[in-house]
Formats: structure tokens, sequence, C-alpha cells
């Protein structure tokens, strides 16, 4: 007998080859099919779906669209999941969405868990993507936005930490006051959006700011019970001259706000 015969005889190999078959058979998995099942315990609204998926569960690629009134609104989604996620990204699960002149990447890992996520995102964000939605309420935006490596996590639900920034390079905003006034057009500054959370309490604080000045525009907390409360203070006025609000001293609040949120 050949050592080929030999080789292949023994018991063992019985075993490794349908091992090695089921493997191979999740490597290539099907995104699609994996969807249809994923899909029913997600219950995702009705103005949200997946099309065009394609690749396989773990290297995928597909199309989201989301509707909103007479809007649909299209995203190229690739996602990687498991070992390919780690060897690019060195975390669990990576997912990049795009549209034209946008692109956001968010990258995140599990708890072990399973009831939190952690993660970030960065990307860019064009007007094209805002200005359908915006038009509905008689509005238009110019000026990128860049999101800066925005650090984040979830547990059960809950976002517990928030940290990075969002920076909008500033540009022209246009709007039809009600009442058939005339059309109000806006010019504002370069603005740098950042977040935080406080050690002590978890509490999320955000404060919106002139690029290379401290001073808060709007300063935001999201308090770990669920309340959100925002002020706009008077330094807005002074950044944007042409902004529809009384002048007050820079310090002084214009507007103040409070919702719970969860």
């Amino acid at each position: 007998m050949s050592q080929r015969g030999v080789f292949f005889s023994r018991k063992w190999v019985k075993f490794i080859l349908p091992i090695a078959f089921f493997l191979g058979l999740i490597a290539n998995f099907p995104a699609k099919v994996a969807w249809g099942y994923v899909e029913k315990s997600l219950k995702l609204p009705e103005e949200l779906s997946l099309v065009s998926i394609g690749g396989t569960a773990w290297n995928g690629h597909s199309v989201l669209s989301i509707s909103n009134k007479d809007q649909l609104l299209q995203f190229k989604v690739d996602w990687q999941l498991g070992l390919p996620a780690l060897l690019s990204h060195g975390r669990f699960f990576s997912l990049a969405l795009s549209h034209p002149g946008t692109k956001l990447e968010l990258t995140a890992t599990p708890n072990w868990r399973l009831t939190g996520l952690k993660g970030q995102v960065s990307g860019h964000i064009h007007p094209l993507l805002l200005n359908p939605f915006l038009k509905q309420n008689k509005a238009w935006i110019s000026g990128t936005a860049s999101v800066n490596r925005l650090g984040f996590s979830f547990v059960d639900g809950k976002p517990e930490t928030l940290s990075g920034a969002i920076v909008w390079q500033g540009g022209d905003t246009y709007f039809l006051p009600p009442g058939g006034r005339s059309p109000q057009l806006i010019r504002y500054p370069q603005l740098a959006i950042r977040v935080s959370t406080q050690s002590q309490t978890g509490d999320i604080h955000a404060t919106v700011t002139r690029l290379g000045d401290d001073g808060a525009l709007v300063s935001g907390v999201l308090n770990q019970d669920g309340w959100l409360s925002v002020r706009v203070n008077g330094r807005l006025k002074e950044a944007v001259p042409d902004l529809p609000v009384p002048r007050k001293p820079a310090d002084q609040a214009l507007i103040k706000y409070k919702e719970k949120v969860f």
C-alpha cells in the first residue's frame, strides 16, 4: 500500500473532512441568507430597509434605504465582522456608510456580556446629505463637517461615555421664515462641537465654540438619568451677527431648554 493510501486511511481523516467542510461553509456564509435570519429579530422601522445585499456575513456590502415622507436617502454600506474586522481595524465590527461627498466609518467591539458596545466614529458629512431633508422645512446649508475620532460606549442601550469633536467648516444657511417674510441668509464661522464624559458623575457634556476660541456659544449636558439640558449663550450673537435674536452679554443665556430623552 502506498504512503498516500496509508495517510488517507487513518481514522482521524474522517473527522477532519466534515469539520473542514463545516468551517468553509461558515466562512463563506452568504450575507443575504444571514440577513434573512437577523432581520426578523431586529424589527427595524418600516422607514429602514437593506437592499442589494452581497458578500459574506463576515465581509459584505449592501445599500441602506431611509424613507422620510417624500424623501429617499440611500447609503452604500460595507461591513466586516469577526476576524476580518480584527485584522483590518483591531475591533470586532466595522461599518462604513457612504453617500456622495459623505463617508462615515464606525468600528466597535461588544463587551463580554454582549450588553454593551464600545467604539469610535470618524469621517466627513457633506451638505448633500442634509439638504434634501432641510428643504422640507424650507432651509439650506453649506459647508462640510468632519467627525474626528468620536469615541463612544453604550451599555443596556444607554450612552455611558462620549468623547471627541465634530468640526463644521462654516458657511451659509438659508431659510424661509413663516408668514411670507423675506428669505433669511445667515453666515456662520468655523464651529467645533466637543463632547466629553465627566469622570465623577458620568454625565456627558458638549460645547459649541468657534474654532480656536474656547468661549461656549452653546453648551449641553446629558445626565445619567436621561435629562438633556441645553443653553444658548449671548456669545452666539457675537459670533453670528445675522442671527435673528436679541443681543445679550456673552455669558448670559439667550435660550434654555430641557427634555428627558430616555
